[in-house]
């Protein structure tokens, strides 16, 4: 059996070829995580890579991994390339505490959801149940 062949995609860009590479995949943790060593030699993928930009992994042409890059460093005519899933981005961002009270679940979901969406429509078809659990 062959190797698998393992791309990471930055844009236009494409990486393989790789010195190392892992890809986690854990549902206990809450944003996957991807690290590649690539050869850098003579500087070739200096400056085409940052932090932020989005990728996606993929193993023999499947999607593995849809994310973004946390940090690129070059040394030793190497490229180190580490990043989360798409999920990290909510890793990094909290909402302010609050409590809410009396109110249904469009108009929490609402509230919560204001500081990145504008417009907030649930569709009127979908049920959601509700769990009472007593004491």
């Amino acid at each position: 059996m062959s190797e698998p062949v393992v791309r990471l995609q930055v844009g236009s860009l494409e990486l393989q070829d790789w010195e190392s590479f892992e890809v986690e995949n854990d549902i206990l943790q809450p944003a996957d995580a991807f690290s590649f060593v690539h050869p850098n030699i003579g500087g070739e993928w200096a400056g085409k890579l940052a932090p932020l930009d989005n990728v996606t992994i993929t193993i023999d042409d499947e999607v593995v991994m849809r994310g973004f890059i946390d940090d690129v460093t070059y040394a030793g005519g190497r490229i180190n390339i580490v990043g989360r899933d798409n999920f990290g981005h909510l890793v990094d961002c909290s909402a302010e505490p609050k409590t809410y009270k009396n109110m249904n679940l469009k108009t929490l979901a609402g509230q919560l959801a204001s500081t990145w969406v504008s417009t907030w429509d649930l569709d009127p078809l979908v049920s959601i149940p509700i769990h009472r659990w007593l004491k």
